[in-house]
């Protein structure tokens, strides 16, 4: 649920701020098997999410911490100007995430590194990792309601 809200929202926000990412899409190491998948326009931004290490706030109540990896994938062979956007877009990508706020499931802390993956013909992989926060609360299987994290002082219920 937390990641499906992150997502969501990153996607909404990317695609309202930033109309030049032509794609935008879950990570499954697009890039490394682009002969096998289905065509993409670039720039494309892929996200992945790394690993969440929870603790317990109270009886069904936890906070995480974790990252998001932002692929960001341009075409490098138009020249020096596609290559620049490459950084560029991972620039304002990761600033897209880092200004969004207000969800009850996850708040961005801070930009952790920039890394760059070179070994790809034509294209360039621009990896922005952010570190987040994450909220959640046991689902109630018999409802399937999965109540609103009170450990912000809410208690809702989300169907």
């Amino acid at each position: 649920m937390v990641r499906n809200e992150f997502y969501k929202d990153f996607y909404a926000e990317c695609r309202r701020l930033l109309p030049e990412v032509k794609h935008i899409s879950w990570w499954n190491h697009n890039v490394e098997f682009i002969d096998q998948e289905e065509a993409w326009e670039c720039p494309a931004v892929f996200v992945e999410f790394g690993d969440i290490e929870w603790k317990k706030v109270v009886e069904g109540s936890y906070v995480g911490k974790g990252e998001v990896r932002l692929h960001v994938v341009t075409n490098v062979s138009a020249g020096l100007e596609h290559q620049l956007e490459n950084i560029v877009t991972g620039m304002w990508v990761s600033s897209v995430v880092l200004g969004m706020s207000g969800s009850e499931y996850y708040s961005p802390l801070r930009l952790l590194s920039t890394l760059t993956n070179h070994n790809h013909e034509e294209l360039i992989e621009g990896i922005e990792v952010i570190e987040m926060t994450w909220i959640r609360e046991r689902p109630d299987l018999m409802t399937r309601e999965i109540r609103l994290p009170s450990v912000l002082g809410r208690e809702e219920v989300s169907e």
